[in-house]
């Protein structure tokens, strides 16, 4: 929609920008065999590549994180 709205010459259309501090994370089930190790959830941690899941999910309006805490 932001797309949408952005490129529309529709003058009784404004869109604002403003930073904002939702989250949203994947988490393993600690419990299940095939992630029960440390060292495998840290594993996939490094191989997930966060840019180009936020970009095909929010576009250009959200940036990945490391951390659950947003810079």
């Amino acid at each position: 929609q932001i797309d949408k709205y952005g490129k529309s010459e529709d003058k009784n259309i404004d869109l604002v920008e403003s930073s904002g501090l939702e989250i949203r994370y994947l988490a393993f089930n600690t419990d299940a065999s095939p992630v029960k190790s440390t060292a495998v959830r840290r594993a996939v941690a490094q191989i997930i590549d966060r840019g180009a899941l936020v970009s095909k999910v929010y576009g250009s309006q959200s940036e990945p994180l490391f951390s659950i805490v947003p810079a």
